[in-house]
């Protein structure tokens, strides 16, 4: 029995021995296969190269390993759509068309900066030639009104001494205390003697603007006591006729006088203008009679 017992568990042992072998031996194989097998990846990426042989070589055990021209020939082509369609590499930032464009910039910001200066100095004559001549022309205009305010001023002083002449004291030939032509009198009387009474004088002077007197009528009064000077303000239409008197100013509270010069102010009449309602002055100078 002990006997029988020993040989079971010898070949129990011998069972469990040649099992683990056994499993131990396949494992191996396994991991032999899976070292020594190429990648299918490894075989389309290589090329096969024969070391130790040359074109000369005359072994013939060598030459019959050698891998025949075809199969080198397919190995290539097989490789050359792989290298058609490698990506082409990426160029990096910074590369030359930054560059040409920073080696551009200042040259362009110089150009715009020369055309903005130019432009400024253009707009900056364009300003000083305007300048001068409306300047010219703001001279020229106030020559011209000087030369019309004389013009205007030698008229108004001809037309006064013409006025004056006929109507203000002047040495007379007759015989009186009064001036004028012929022998002071009265209507009643005869030309050789008569009262001392007689007609008088009168000044005048007008000023309307640019406006020149046409003509200028001379008061009509009976007042052989009073004397002044009466101011009468009057406007003046586009036609030069007056439209409008009033007193202004007067040195006399006469009012035969001052209605003596607001009706021979209504009757004169101006030079036209396209001024319409002009404004001015009209002075009568009454002497005593």
């Amino acid at each position: 029995m002990v006997e029988d017992n020993n040989r079971k568990d010898k070949l129990k042992a011998a069972a469990v021995t040649v099992v683990v072998h056994a499993v131990l031996v396949a494992f191996l194989a396994f991991l032999t296969l899976q070292v020594s097998e190429p990648e299918k990846d490894e075989l389309e990426d290589g090329i096969p190269v024969m070391l130790g042989n040359v074109p000369d070589a005359g072994d013939a055990q060598e030459g019959n390993n050698m891998t025949p021209p075809e199969a080198e020939n397919s190995s290539v082509e097989e490789q050359i759509p792989e290298e058609e369609h490698a990506p082409e590499p990426v160029p990096e930032k910074g590369t030359k068309e930054p560059l040409i464009t920073q080696d551009k910039e200042p040259s362009v910001n110089l150009e715009e900066k020369k055309r903005q200066e130019e432009e400024k100095k253009r707009q900056e004559e364009e300003r000083r030639r305007k300048e001068e001549a409306e300047r010219k022309r703001q001279e020229e205009a106030r020559k011209r009104a000087e030369e019309e305010r004389r013009k205007i001023e030698a008229a108004a002083a001809a037309a006064n001494k013409k006025v004056t002449g006929a109507f203000g004291k002047t040495g007379g030939t007759g015989r009186g205390e009064t001036s004028g032509e012929g022998v002071q009198g009265v209507s009643t009387g005869n030309s050789n003697s008569g009262a001392k009474s007689g007609v008088g004088g009168t000044g005048v002077n007008a000023v309307v603007g640019s406006r020149t007197p046409k003509f200028l009528q001379v008061p009509e009064y009976k007042d052989p006591t009073s004397e002044g000077t009466v101011v009468v303000a009057i406007v003046v239409n586009s036609r030069g006729v007056v439209t409008s008197a009033t007193i202004k100013s007067s040195t006399t509270t006469s009012s035969l006088l001052r209605n003596a010069a607001i009706a021979a102010a209504r009757r004169s009449t101006f030079s036209a203008s396209d001024n319409n309602n002009e404004s001015g002055t009209i002075t009568y100078r009454f002497k005593l009679r």
